[in-house]
């Protein structure tokens, strides 16, 4: 069990930031998942990415050679995921704007399950970016 003993110690301010990331790249995984699963709009291959990111993230910091580069692999992983899920569902837009604009359209839920995926992708981005150039463990 020595290989896991880097698990134990005290970990640094980008080893937190980067765990909120993985944690939005699971929540918006889930919240993708759950309203378009049904519709047109859904990728599978955006919604595999920020889980395989999120676990990624947690196995790559087990590991002291790799704990520097795990917040950079979620990052790429979850960039990649959202430019697919952008590439899946931009035409939501054009249904809401063409089909006749109204606060009730914008409103329902997709619409806004649409902003909040894209805000917690982005979120999810910056927060694993800004943990690349932290310290990951606070002893170095």
């Amino acid at each position: 069990m020595q290989m896991f003993s880097y698990l134990k110690e005290k970990k640094g301010a980008g080893f937190y930031l980067s765990a909120i990331a993985a944690i939005l790249s699971l929540i918006v995984a889930i919240l993708y998942v759950a309203v378009f699963n049904a519709s047109a709009y859904m990728n599978w291959v955006a919604f595999i990415l920020p889980l395989v990111a999120c676990i990624a993230f947690f196995v790559l910091s087990a590991f002291k050679a790799t704990a520097p580069f795990s917040s950079l692999v979620m990052g790429l992983l979850n960039f990649v995921a959202f430019l697919i899920f952008i590439r899946a569902s931009y035409l939501i837009y054009s249904e809401i704007f063409f089909g006749g604009f109204s606060w009730v359209t914008i409103l329902e839920a997709r619409s806004i399950c649409y902003f909040i995926c894209t805000l917690l992708y982005i979120a999810s981005i910056v927060l694993s970016n800004i943990g690349f150039y932290l310290k990951h463990d606070a002893n170095s």
